[in-house]
């Protein structure tokens, strides 16, 4: 039978790209060896990078527990691995760093998978969304008159936020006129408004909604006052070092069945604290409930 020239070379191109893309595409050994999932095994411990206080995600009950979403979180990672964790407070502006120097496995603190960030670690896919608000305080000047985002954009308005987070981002974005001021914890931040230093800050909502019942009559949501529109759309996950598929692939896993397949029994409420009426919902749906996110 007679083939062309060009038939004959087409074919040896897609033969040569199928034995390329075995060779791609093999098992390797070697790199799942390497992975983080096998140290974690081995050792039979799960390390976190976390920075505590931040309510309701990591933070210290009256008893000196550390409790918290992202600790129900891990807490069920580790089950669901046979393992034991460990959570190892890290300022989150040098988070990324202490991950990549290996002083832990991953990296659960509310953090934003960001394209910026995702340059230095890898992202799971993401288990709750946010966005950035502001709160202003109800007693000082201009603050207490704020009502529209734009009002803060105004070089007598002093903004505070935490270091390296995406909250200074938006801020520095979107109120660039406003005297910006940096702390190295979510509570130090607050504070500064509620204690009358500050006109507003500016942080998740996932954080700044719950203490709405904390701060009293001396801080408010903002804008429009009360119910306030985000700023920004974000996602939150877990991070990894990069170069890991074997966890990342494992973690994203966990994640799909947090949301859909891991179903509260009476047991596992009674195991994690949850409401009796999450009993039937997903373990993550439960968790929202629970920590009110």
């Amino acid at each position: 039978m007679y083939i062309s020239r060009k038939l004959l070379t087409f074919g040896l191109l897609a033969l040569m790209g199928l034995v390329l893309s075995g060779v791609l595409f093999a098992d390797d050994p070697s790199l799942a060896q390497k992975s983080t999932l096998e140290a974690i095994l081995a050792s039979g411990k799960i390390t976190v990078c976390s920075d505590p206080p931040y309510e309701p995600f990591e933070f210290q009950d009256d008893k000196g527990n550390l409790v918290g979403f992202d600790v129900d979180l891990i807490k069920m990672l580790a089950k669901q691995a046979g393992v034991s964790f460990e959570f190892l407070a890290t300022p989150f502006d040098t988070i990324i760093p202490a991950l990549n120097a290996r002083n832990c496995d991953l990296i659960a603190s509310d953090i934003t998978a960001t394209l910026k960030r995702a340059l230095s670690a890898n992202f799971t896919d993401p288990y709750l969304q946010t966005g950035q608000i502001a709160m202003v305080s109800t007693g000082k000047s201009p603050g207490k008159n704020v009502t529209d985002y734009s009002r803060l954009n105004s070089s007598d308005v002093i903004i505070t936020v935490q270091l390296g987070t995406t909250g200074e981002e938006a801020a520095r974005s979107f109120f660039p006129k406003a005297d910006i001021r940096t702390f190295d914890n979510a509570q130090l931040t607050l504070q500064e408004v509620v204690d009358g230093r500050a006109d507003a800050i500016v942080y998740d909502e996932v954080f700044l909604r719950p203490q709405v019942a904390n701060v009293g009559s001396k801080a408010e949501l903002c804008c429009p006052r009360g119910n306030p529109d985000l700023l920004t759309q974000e996602f939150i996950s877990l991070a990894i070092r990069k170069g890991d598929p074997d966890f990342l692939s494992y973690l994203n896993l966990f994640m799909r069945q947090a949301k859909e397949t891991i179903k509260v029994t009476a047991d596992l409420a009674a195991e994690f604290g949850l409401p009796a009426e999450t009993i039937g919902q997903s373990f993550l749906q439960a968790l929202r409930t629970k920590w009110g996110v």
